[in-house]
C-alpha cells in the first residue's frame, strides 16, 4: 500500500508530454490541489479537536469527551439561531442534520482518483503506439538530443503505412473489417477524444458532488445541485447563522442509558451546544474547489473544441508547417499528396507535438518527414 501511494506522487510529480495543458491540468494539478486538500481536512478533523461542545455543570470529568466523541460520529444539528431550541423529540424534524464534514476528506481523495483515471487509460494507449507516439512526444522538448532523432526517423518509417490487421478471429470479422478500415488509424485520436470527454465528465461529476455532498445544510434552498446559491452567499459575505450553509455552531443529542434496578432501565436525553471547527475549513475548501470546477469545465470545452478544428484540418496544418520551412518552389502537388499519405493519427501525433513546443519543432519534424518521403517514394 506504502508503495502504491508513492508511485503515485512520483507519477504526478512529473509534467506530461503525451497531452496537451489543459490535459495536464486535469490530471496533475487537479490530482494534486485534491489530494492535499483531502489530507488537510482530514489531519484538521480526525487529528485535533474538530468539534467542540460545552459542557453541562452536572457532567463528570471525561463525559465531555465523549458527547464529542459522539457528536462527531452521530452527526449534530443546525437549528435557526433565530428561533426556540426545540425539545430533544422534535430536533430531527426541526433541526438539519449536519453530519457529511465526516466525509469530506475522502470526497476529496475520490475526485483526486477519478481525474488520475482517464491519465492511467491514455498512458496505456500511447504507450503500446506503433507511431511511437510516446517516445515523439516526451522527446521534444530535447528534440535536437539523439533520442528525439531516432524516435522520428522511425516515426517517420511508419506515418504512411497502415498498422497491421487484425488476426482474423471466429466470428469477430464483422468487427475486425470495422476496426481495420475506420478505426485502425485513427484509434489515438479516437482514444483521445474518448479522454476529452471522460475530463468534461469528471468535473461535472465532481462538482455535482461537491455540490451536494459538503454543504448538506442549507436552511432556504434545500435543493442546490450546482452550488451557485451557496456560492454567491460565501462570495456577498451572508453569515452562517442566515444562509445555514457550513454552521459553525450546532445542537447535539446525547441519549445515555441509565441503569435504574427493578424498574428498568432509562433512556436519559440532554442537548448541548457544539462548536464545529471542521466546517470553517471546509467552507473555504467548497469556495476555492467551486471556482476551479467552473474554471475546468470551460477550459476542457474549448480545448476539445480546439482539438476538433486541429483533427479537422490537420492536412491544412500539415501543408503549412512544411510549405513555411521549404523553398517557395517546391510543387504544391507534391505536398497536397503527402498531406494525403500521412495517417490520422500520424498527423495528431505532430499536432500533439506542436501543442508541447508550439510550431518549431512540430514544423522541423514534418518537414524532415516529408524529405525523408520524397526522397524514397
Amino acid at each position: 500500500m506504502k508503495k502504491a501511494i508513492l508511485d503515485f506522487f512520483e507519477f504526478l510529480k512529473f509534467r506530461h508530454q503525451d497531452h496537451d495543458g489543459v490535459d495536464n491540468l486535469n490530471t496533475r494539478s487537479v490530482c494534486i490541489y485534491a489530494v492535499a486538500v483531502g489530507f488537510l481536512l482530514f489531519a484538521s478533523e480526525y487529528g485535533s479537536h474538530s468539534i467542540q461542545c460545552f459542557p453541562k455543570a452536572s457532567w463528570r470529568p471525561g463525559w465531555k469527551q465523549y458527547a464529542e466523541d459522539l457528536c462527531f460520529v452521530e452527526g449534530t444539528y443546525f437549528v435557526d439561531p433565530h428561533s426556540n431550541l426545540p425539545h430533544w423529540s422534535e430536533l430531527p424534524d426541526s433541526g438539519q442534520k449536519v453530519k457529511m464534514y465526516q466525509w469530506t476528506p475522502f470526497v476529496f481523495l475520490f475526485i483526486a482518483l477519478m481525474f488520475h483515471l482517464p491519465r492511467v487509460f491514455w498512458e496505456s494507449i500511447t504507450s503500446t503506439s506503433y507511431l511511437y507516439f510516446h517516445d515523439i512526444c516526451n522527446s521534444s522538448m530535447d528534440y535536437r538530443d539523439r533520442a528525439h532523432t531516432r524516435a522520428l526517423k522511425r516515426f517517420s518509417q511508419v506515418s504512411t503505412n497502415n498498422p497491421a490487421l487484425l488476426p482474423a478471429h471466429t466470428g469477430l470479422d464483422f468487427l475486425n473489417r470495422i476496426f481495420d478500415h475506420y478505426i485502425g488509424n485513427r484509434y489515438l485520436i479516437i482514444s483521445y477524444f474518448f479522454m476529452k470527454v471522460w475530463h468534461i465528465a469528471n468535473v461535472i461529476l465532481a462538482h455535482l458532488l461537491l455540490c451536494l455532498l459538503l454543504p448538506d445544510n442549507f436552511q432556504e434552498d434545500p435543493v442546490d445541485r450546482w452550488g451557485y446559491k451557496t456560492f454567491w452567499k460565501i462570495l456577498m459575505g451572508v453569515d452562517w447563522k442566515e444562509s445555514g450553509a457550513f454552521p459553525r455552531i450546532t445542537t447535539c443529542e446525547i441519549a445515555t442509558r441509565q441503569y435504574s434496578g427493578a424498574r428498568g432501565d432509562r433512556i436519559k436525553h440532554e442537548q448541548t451546544q457544539c462548536f464545529l471547527a471542521a466546517n470553517n475549513y471546509i467552507e473555504k475548501a467548497f469556495f476555492v474547489t467551486w471556482i476551479l470546477f467552473v474554471f475546468l469545465l470551460i477550459a476542457n470545452i474549448c480545448s476539445l473544441g480546439k482539438w476538433i478544428w486541429k483533427i479537422w484540418f490537420s492536412k491544412e496544418y500539415v501543408q503549412n508547417f512544411i510549405r513555411a520551412r521549404i523553398s517557395k518552389d517546391e510543387k504544391e502537388e507534391d505536398l497536397s499528396e503527402y498531406a494525403n499519405l500521412i495517417l490520422p493519427d500520424a498527423r495528431f501525433t505532430i499536432l500533439m507535438v506542436e501543442a508541447q513546443t508550439r510550431k518549431l519543432v512540430s514544423a522541423e519534424d514534418y518537414t524532415e518527414c516529408y524529405i525523408e518521403w520524397k526522397l524514397h517514394r
